[in-house]
């Protein structure tokens, strides 16, 4: 657990405008003043199901979509777990974790079918990357448009406070 949140996930808290005023470009824009965040990324994350035709089964994981990749990298290490080569978020491909690599049968070049809500999109596999905690399929904001044949929205906001304690983290959430 340690190397998935010191390591690959080095954000502080996930930020969900649920039953908020806020629309996410507000939430974005007021996030980034907050002096108490040291950085941020905005992004979609929803949950999605994800199948092979190698596996025949199908897995539920979330897909996250970041708005800024730069902001996010400072956020998510995406990387390889032997070697730990660094991986980017490709315009022509998805990465998935391991462990949905290994449950769906699936490697690079490989393509699973990904339903959002009514949306079905094929999805070619560009890399595979070191994970932990849950499974995720991880897609550039152009190749997720392009996919899925509609328009990005953010939906949640990662973020490091720039004071880790617990107190202050406390304190921003109310």
């Amino acid at each position: 657990i340690d190397l998935q949140f010191e390591e690959i996930c080095s954000y502080d808290a996930v930020i969900v405008p649920h039953d908020n005023p806020y629309d996410v470009e507000t939430l974005e824009a007021d996030i980034k003043a907050d002096d108490r965040v040291s950085s941020s990324a905005l992004m979609r994350q929803i949950a999605v199901t994800v199948e092979s035709d190698n596996a025949k089964v199908t897995e539920d994981v979330n897909i996250a979509v970041p708005d800024k990749t730069e902001d996010f990298k400072n956020l998510v290490n995406l990387r390889e777990r032997v070697g730990h080569k660094s991986i980017d978020i490709s315009a022509d491909g998805a990465v998935i974790t391991e462990k949905l690599s290994n449950t769906l049968g699936v490697s690079v070049g490989d393509t699973v079918k990904v339903k959002e809500g009514d949306n079905t999109a094929e999805v070619r596999i560009s890399a595979i990357c070191e994970n932990y905690v849950s499974g995720y399929l991880y897609m550039s904001k152009d190749y997720y448009e392009s996919s899925f044949d509609t328009s990005y929205s953010g939906s949640v906001m990662i973020v490091t406070f720039a004071d880790d304690s617990e107190s202050a983290q406390d304190k921003f959430g109310t």
